[in-house]
């Protein structure tokens, strides 16, 4: 992917949790340091990303374990992506 032109982060899940999550996208993504570590500023951060290439891909390593311990987060994770996707 990142051959064709796409910016692409690695998110290693195994060890996230509701606590962490949203912290360490913060930081994989570079969000400014007044996100605030809410889904709403993930939704606010993620909507403002421009990518530098084509596109932007987010590769989430070990997400099955993140969803077994905390399956309401995750979902709304990936919602947001979904909704920002479009």
């Amino acid at each position: 992917m990142r051959a064709e032109g796409f910016d692409v982060y690695l998110l290693d899940c195994e060890s996230w949790d509701k606590n962490n999550c949203l912290l360490e996208i913060g930081n994989t993504l570079e969000f400014p340091d007044f996100y605030g570590k809410s889904l709403d500023a993930f939704n606010d951060c993620l909507s403002d990303i421009v990518p530098s290439g084509e596109g932007l891909v987010l590769v989430f390593k070990n997400f099955d374990k993140f969803n077994e311990r905390d399956k309401d987060i995750a979902f709304h994770v990936l919602d947001i992506i979904q909704n920002n996707s479009w």
